[in-house]
């Protein structure tokens, strides 16, 4: 088993796939960033464009900026615009392009409009739902708009960016939707299994836990010797030594599939401080590492009447049903790239060598059975050391 797919799994399915987890802190709409579209007035069309489209013509000056007099001109900036973004921009216009046509292959009918205008609405639900304190009233086009924005912006994308995003997951959550096994069973379905594995994850008796990632034996057994001569907390030395580690949640609860049995003594454990025996384990590239989990924090089993987990168990499950069936959809896309059906043409070399690496990647993951995540795709993963992402807020009103 891959780190990643330790961390894939322990993490399942819990983020807002429909667009981006994001956390919006301010409780006023914040300024759009330089080349955002303006925030409509209130009582604007609601209704979102199909796919967005760049401009179709674009005045550029001779001179795009200038340091007292010395100039960057757009023939020295247009061409590296071209190889530092060109990749970026390429690739969500060609994932876009591969769910559409992916649609269009499985015999997926679908109305563009009305596909994405529900994914923008079911991006607004979904931070309602997820919200601390919802609005008492329903939300202004105005705040709409500023939520879009303040995801592009928190992002790092453009406003086209997102709206590329949107119509993508538009389209593969069609595809999701419609796809079967070869049974004509649903793929896009949220067991009961997987549901309380989630429900375990956030309510149930659980370990906060660091993840440790070291290249060998030798390296970790060098922390563990460490910590204990100096009378220090293990995780003290290790983050001193600026050893890498992720945050996953594992719950304590025996009825959890994804408790590898390696991890057993560990997920026992209630008492923060604990840390468990180097593992053997293995990067997403295969190559062997050593792992050691350290407990952070020790969260109790949160109380629940009957209804109140019922109601949770249901908010679960909307948000695993939204994030699956993007998820199968984009497995559906990746089976077409692997088998050959899907077929991308790039006439530029510096392009055509990003677009191998997808590929590669595409191929690799259609390779992986039911379930198993490929290296590095997981958006429930956090980066090592980083934190779990926020719910997001929408605006007070």
């Amino acid at each position: 088993m891959s780190l990643n797919l330790f961390t894939k799994r322990i993490l399942i399915a819990g983020i807002l796939t429909s667009a981006v987890t994001v956390a919006l802190a301010q409780p006023k709409p914040p300024t759009p960033a330089p080349g955002t579209p303006a925030t409509p007035p209130a009582g604007a069309a609601a209704e979102p464009a199909t796919t967005p489209a760049a401009p179709t013509t674009i005045s550029i000056p001779p001179v795009i900026a200038a340091v007292n007099g010395t100039p960057i001109t757009s023939g020295e900036f247009i061409p590296s615009l071209y190889v530092v973004a060109g990749p970026r921009v390429l690739e969500k216009q060609l994932n876009l392009l591969c769910a559409k046509d992916s649609c269009r292959l499985k015999n997926v009918k679908v109305d563009e409009k009305e596909i994405v205008k529900a994914e923008h609405d079911n991006l607004i639900k979904n931070i309602l739902a997820n919200a601390a304190t919802p609005p008492k009233d329903p939300l202004k086009e105005e705040d709409k708009q500023a939520i879009f924005n303040q995801i592009a912006q928190n992002q790092g994308m453009t406003r086209l960016e997102f709206e590329w995003q949107i119509a993508t997951n538009a389209y593969l959550r069609a595809l999701g939707k419609a796809a079967v096994d070869d049974t004509g069973k649903p793929l896009a379905v949220v067991t009961s299994e997987d549901l309380n594995d989630r429900f375990q994850v956030i309510d149930g008796d659980r370990n906060n836990v660091r993840v440790y990632v070291f290249k060998d034996l030798k390296a970790a057994q060098e922390v563990v010797d460490a910590s204990d001569k100096q009378g220090r907390k293990f995780n003290e030395v290790a983050d001193e030594k600026k050893i890498p580690w992720q945050g996953v949640v594992i719950p304590t609860d025996d009825s959890v599939k994804f408790n590898p049995a390696i991890f057993k003594d560990i997920t026992k454990q209630k008492k923060e401080g604990e840390k468990s025996a180097a593992t053997d384990f293995k990067d997403d590239s295969g190559n062997p590492i050593e792992v050691i989990l350290f407990i952070d924090k020790h969260i109790p089993k949160t109380v629940l009447t009957t209804t109140q987990e019922a109601d949770e168990k249901a908010k679960i499950k909307a948000g695993m049903q939204d994030a699956i069936e993007v998820n199968v959809g984009q497995g559906e896309v990746n089976k077409l790239r692997a088998n050959g059906q899907l077929q991308i043409v790039v006439n530029d070399p510096i392009m055509g060598q990003y677009i191998n690496q997808m590929r590669e990647a595409a191929q690799k993951q259609a390779a992986q059975k039911a379930g198993v995540a490929a290296p590095g795709t997981s958006p429930a993963t956090p980066a090592p050391g980083a934190p779990a992402p926020a719910t997001p807020t929408p605006p007070a009103h």
